[in-house]
């Protein structure tokens, strides 16, 4: 309890102007973000993937943030956004120099990184994470269209938590539990019926 009221405190104020800023109008997006946040975060206690890269194609362009923005590319239009002023050369992640180049997707096209942002200031910062994954929630292309608050105004049922998180992870890495922590938010956040005792 202890930790999940410190985690709480920590993250409250910055994952609620993400919600509001890229989520706001309906219990259904709320849901939805959640679900994928508990799972990419790991309930809270990182904003940063686990391992940081290490054994992945992109490498220093690991998860980072409240939905781990990855890749070169994801990065890449997140500082296009934001409008970042280059870097002067310095990255605190030793794989990214001055002339490193990183894949942009799993297609494996390259890109040299500098001059842009350093990549960390995601992951030291909460608005910043907050604003990197809001960013990567509504610019998501897919079925010729963006923005995953699409699916979640559908409503929440199997499907659509299963299609969020194909979005948010393209794959299924933690699947069973972005399953269950929608289907626990759904009792409260949308007033359904509890269900003691099954999983």
């Amino acid at each position: 309890w202890e930790t999940a009221i410190e985690r709480a405190n920590s993250h409250s104020v910055a994952y609620n102007r993400f919600i509001r800023l890229f989520s706001a109008g309906s219990g259904p997006r709320y849901l939805h973000n959640l679900a994928q946040s508990f799972i990419e975060t790991g309930l809270f206690r990182t904003l940063t993937e686990d391992g940081k890269g290490k054994g992945h194609p992109y490498g220093a362009f690991y998860g980072r943030g409240y939905h781990q923005l990855t890749w070169t590319g994801n990065y890449r239009d997140y500082g296009d956004f934001e409008k970042f002023p280059k870097n002067p050369s310095h990255y605190k992640d030793q794989r990214i120099t001055a002339t490193s180049k990183h894949p942009i997707d799993s297609d494996g096209v390259l890109l040299t990184w500098a001059p842009r942002y350093d990549p960390h200031i995601i992951e030291s910062d909460k608005d910043l994470s907050g604003r990197a994954s809001g960013f990567y929630w509504v610019t998501k292309k897919f079925r010729k269209t963006t923005n995953i608050n699409r699916v979640c105004d559908i409503g929440v049922s199997p499907i659509t938590i299963g299609f969020a998180s194909w979005l948010v992870n393209g794959g299924g890495n933690g699947y069973i539990h972005r399953q269950q922590f929608a289907k626990y938010q759904a009792e409260i956040l949308l007033d359904g019926t509890p269900r003691f005792g099954i999983a």
